[in-house]
């Protein structure tokens, strides 16, 4: 890419180091002085170490927050008191909307945001683009893998292009505003895949009603799943059932592989917006409502079944079944709880010193 600037004639000066270093940062200053006067900033830095929030490791988090976090601090103090006409903080969408297994990815971002209208206070005109899955031309990114493009067509967005992103720079360059959003996304599918969760309310301004899609006769009526179950011997049905579960939690995570039947879902990767989307899966399958929180109280594929098993045969102990371990059957019997009941009980665990 420096190559490409050059031979537009573009100046370039390439300082190495360390952005979350501040005389690497000032340094860098310096050698933009020698070309010229500094008008406009940008701050790219960043990286990713996704992975489950209960299993992250604190290595993981200072790993992302090195770049954004520090580089961008740094680099805001090695500008202090100068006359910009732009600071430009490359943030993430995932800072908006969330992103599964994220967390430290999307806390990073978010402090760019914070960063921004902190300096918009001070008169430098700060402004944090938190931008979507954009894949550059020629250059694959962050976005470009198989696995950010399964989970953003999961909710209905296409990775941006240069030719998305450049008037979005352009608006950024001459903002009046410390944060703009940029992501390519059909918002009104988009509100009704999130339809119940408080992410909805992120978008609600930009969701029109969505037309009812057309009726599809080859797929599966509700309670589909419960009717094949029934018609199996009963040695069967345990294994049909959990082969089911399995696939639908499959699906959720966009994994073409098969999950691991004892990993807890957290572990896979399956976010809140993703529970919910398997509940209504299973809801479909069984054709009956279950609680909001069944993939949380019951958190792998083997428990889920245990729960759904005895739903189906209407025991409230949990139903035997093949392969499952003590403690995943101890899952299948934490009561009804709702997401309050949850968020109270994880509060009082805290409070007790856990």
């Amino acid at each position: 890419m420096l190559d490409s600037l050059a031979e537009q004639g573009v100046r370039v000066e390439v300082v190495r180091g360390d952005v979350g270093d501040p005389r690497v940062c000032a340094a860098a200053v310096a050698a933009a002085d020698r070309l010229g006067p500094l008008d406009a900033v940008l701050h790219l830095a960043g990286t990713t170490a996704d992975g489950a929030f209960a299993t992250a490791a604190p290595s993981t988090y200072d790993a992302v927050f090195a770049g954004k976090v520090d580089g961008a601090a740094a680099l805001a103090g090695a500008l202090r008191g100068r006359n910009l006409s732009a600071f430009v903080l490359y943030s993430s969408v995932s800072a908006v909307l969330g992103s599964a297994g994220q967390t430290g990815y999307a806390a990073a971002n978010g402090y760019l945001t914070g960063l921004a209208e902190s300096l918009r206070a001070e008169g430098v005109p700060a402004v944090s683009v938190a931008w979507g899955p954009w894949v550059p031309d020629g250059d694959s990114g962050l976005a470009g893998t198989e696995a950010v493009r399964r989970a953003a067509e999961r909710f209905q967005v296409r990775p941006l292009t240069d030719a998305d992103a450049a008037p979005v720079l352009a608006a950024a360059l001459d903002s009046d505003v410390h944060q703009l959003v940029a992501v390519a996304f059909d918002a009104p599918r988009y509100a009704q895949l999130v339809a119940g969760h408080p992410r909805a309310a992120l978008v609600a301004a930009l969701a029109e009603p969505v037309a009812a899609a057309p009726v599809d006769a080859t797929a599966p009526q509700p309670g589909w799943l419960q009717d094949r179950v029934s018609g199996l011997a009963e040695a069967d049905a345990p294994a049909a059932l959990r082969d089911a579960v399995a696939s639908m939690v499959a699906e959720t995570l966009g994994s073409p592989a098969p999950v691991d039947e004892h990993r807890g879902f957290a572990d896979l990767g399956l976010d809140s917006i993703m529970a919910i989307d398997l509940r209504t899966r299973l809801a479909h399958g069984l054709g009956r409502e279950l609680p909001a929180t069944v993939a949380l109280d019951h958190p792998t594929v083997v428990a889920l079944t245990a729960y759904l098993a005895g739903e189906l045969s209407g025991a409230r102990a949990p139903v035997p079944v093949p392969g499952a371990r003590p403690a995943e059957l101890h899952d299948t019997v934490l009561s009804e709880l709702s997401l309050d009941d949850l968020v109270a009980a994880a509060r009082e665990d805290l409070a007790a010193g856990w």
